[in-house]
């Protein structure tokens, strides 16, 4: 039996049927916004999530969401494994699939009830409705019956003015960090685009770039190994670089056993010769031995003082053309820059010392990233906590706790 769980004074429980009302009204004729739903991002267009419009002949049927409306996208991702409901901000009026259950809250504070839903608060229930697994069109065999079934805590309207209040004012705090760190990235970029071109440069340095010939900067490695339990298996993503393997990234099953995966040891760069042209390439900065899939290419540099450089340098818009020139194959997606290639390159390049002095100066910049960034991750744990104190009546707020 399900332990019962013991509400605040003056808080009382109510399905989520009892306090919302269920959206039934289409689109039809009218010309709306499709929208769909992201884990993790809330509402984005369709076209621009999925490459194009995926309604068609069914738009008729989506539903029409206005603001402060919610939607819940019964599909499941990592971060929201019974799926994820979003309250709608940024639009007057949007179309979305009726394949969500679209719902207004009635007389409460939508802010409020946005709080708890992020807060995952229908999980342990919904994961006990939740018939069988992912049907093939990804999402949940789970009733429309059951889902407003779910019980919320609901506490007076007051309090629920001022848990939103407060955790949206954290969530500002957590925007303009994350605002900062893409303007320092922003910067960083602007300055690997100027120092790479050699239109600026440091000071001290005017001597002419020579052109340098890959072959002579890099050295290739291939150690195979089939032991995962010495050497943990690792994924290379372009947005984190070379990680952990997580569930999103698990293709161990296509791998061949023979010679399946290569060692990778620190400072070694991982280049995967089928996306190398999107950015797939990036230097291990661990320090234990880890392995990846066996269809990377596994190099490092010759000089140890050049990795703080080719960090940026081999994914730069100077590389890009180059990887665009000698590529091979015709979809973008099997456009393939074989090593033998890159190692053939040859372009003008600053010195050793000049390298090691544009390194330094990345350093600085990824530091103050790195800073912010863990502002940014203390400020996600303040919310986190008043999440878990506030959303549950640990904590009540002074002047309005009262029924």
């Amino acid at each position: 039996m399900a332990k019962k769980t013991t509400l605040p004074n003056g808080w009382r429980a109510a399905k989520l049927g009892d306090i919302s009302t269920p959206i039934t009204e289409k689109v039809g004729e009218r010309e709306l916004e499709t929208l769909s739903i992201s884990a993790g991002v809330g509402f984005v267009n369709q076209a621009e999530k999925f490459g194009r419009e995926l309604s068609g002949k069914q738009y008729v049927n989506y539903s029409v969401l206005n603001c402060g409306d919610f939607s819940f996208n019964k599909g499941n991702s990592r971060r929201y494994p019974y799926g994820c409901t979003y309250m709608l901000h940024d639009r007057d009026i949007a179309a979305v699939p009726n394949a969500f259950y679209s719902f207004r809250v009635n007389e409460q504070c939508g802010d409020y009830y946005e709080q708890l839903f992020a807060n995952g608060h229908l999980n342990r229930q919904l994961k006990r409705l939740i018939n069988t697994g992912v049907r093939d069109d990804g999402l949940f065999n789970l009733y429309e019956y059951d889902f407003y079934n779910c019980t919320v805590p609901v506490p007076p309207s007051a309090e629920q003015q001022r848990i939103a209040e407060i955790l949206t004012a954290q969530d500002s705090v957590i925007a303009l960090k994350q605002r900062l760190i893409d303007t320092k990235k922003r910067q960083k970029r602007w300055l690997m685009q100027k120092l790479f071109s050699g239109k600026e440069r440091l000071p001290g340095f005017s001597n002419s770039w020579e052109k340098t010939k890959f072959s002579t900067l890099f050295i290739k490695h291939a150690d195979y190994t089939e032991d995962l339990s010495t050497y943990p298996l690792y994924s290379l993503t372009i947005e984190d670089g070379v990680t952990e393997k997580t569930e999103r990234y698990e293709r161990s099953h296509l791998v061949l056993k023979e010679n399946a995966y290569k060692i990778v040891r620190p400072n070694n760069i991982v280049y995967n010769p089928m996306n190398v042209i999107i950015g797939a390439v990036a230097r291990y900065t661990g320090e234990r031995e880890i392995c990846v899939s066996g269809y990377y290419d596994i190099i490092s540099t010759v000089h140890e003082s050049d990795n703080g450089f080719f960090d940026g340098f081999l994914t730069s818009s100077i590389m890009q053309r180059q990887y665009d020139r000698v590529s091979t194959g015709s979809l973008i997606e099997k456009q393939r820059v074989h090593l033998s290639q890159f190692f053939d390159f040859q372009l003008p390049l600053p010195s050793v010392e000049e390298r090691k002095a544009i390194a330094k100066r990345f350093n600085v910049a990824d530091r103050e990233i790195e800073l912010l960034t863990r502002e940014l991750e203390e400020q996600k744990l303040i919310k986190k906590y008043l999440m878990q104190q506030l959303l549950t009546g640990k904590t009540r707020i002074k002047g309005v706790s009262a029924v």
